[in-house]
């Protein structure tokens, strides 16, 4: 089996320096055993993703490496996580310096998961990182475990694509990319709300059902139900590319 885990500095495995709690441990220990390289090229050979004209699909299609990731969004020029590489695993220090101390400043949304802030990694990936509110309980541990196995092989161009994680002490994050121009609603009901035009209208409804497709039935880790599916769950990009 792969090991997926890509650890803060140059070993993928953990090191006798890092203080875990057994439950840490054998959270690690499950998401390692996830055969995520294999799964993933499995995906990626399959000829009905290879939709074109989209820069998502250039990373994780083109057989040939790019010289650098391509843009997410023109206006922001974000760019776009390469498909096919694992989740890493951050430090609660990196992501703490990533976020500013996870500031007001970067503060993104509260729910009853925790709250999520806005980030950016050392090679300038902007990042939004959610801190979940978890009981010392196994179960909580099993529910975040479960999470990270099958987000990670969630990777499709209208979904929004789980980077990392990071698992410290009592501590569970969740690391996405970041998507720019918020989330749906508030262009259709926020106080600054704009007048969408036909054309991105039909590319919203279309990106979004074709995401909602690829999690229901072209997964490869069975039906992933979305469960929640509403505007404030569509996010877009300045292009109006969306995620959900």
């Amino acid at each position: 089996m792969a090991d997926i885990l890509q650890r803060p500095g140059a070993s993928p495995r953990p090191t006798p320096t890092r203080r875990r709690t057994p439950t840490a441990d054998a959270l690690v220990e499950k998401i390692a055993k996830l055969d995520l390289l294999t799964e993933i090229g499995t995906v990626r050979s399959r000829s009905d993703l290879n939709f074109r004209g989209n820069v998502r699909d250039v990373v994780s299609l083109s057989r040939t490496p790019a010289l650098g990731p391509p843009l997410l969004c023109s206006v922001c020029q974000h760019k776009t996580p390469v498909f096919g590489k694992p989740p890493r695993w951050f430090s609660y220090a990196e992501l703490e310096h990533a976020t500013g101390g996870f500031s007001r400043a970067n503060f993104l949304a509260e729910g009853g998961f925790g709250s999520v802030h806005r980030g950016v990694l050392p090679d300038g990936q902007a990042i939004a990182v959610k801190q979940h509110r978890l009981a010392s309980s196994s179960q909580g541990d099993v529910e975040f475990c479960s999470e990270v196995e099958v987000l990670s092989c969630a990777q499709h161009r209208n979904v929004v694509m789980l980077i990392g994680f990071c698992v410290e002490g009592k501590r569970r994050l969740l690391v996405y990319e970041y998507i720019c121009n918020r989330s749906l609603d508030t262009h259709l009901y926020g106080r600054h709300k704009e007048t969408l035009g036909w054309a991105a209208r039909q590319k919203i409804a279309v990106g979004a059902a074709r995401g909602l497709r690829y999690l229901h039935e072209e997964c490869r880790v069975g039906c992933i139900i979305h469960r929640d599916m509403r505007p404030n769950n569509i996010l877009v990009t300045h292009d109006f590319e969306p995620l959900v």
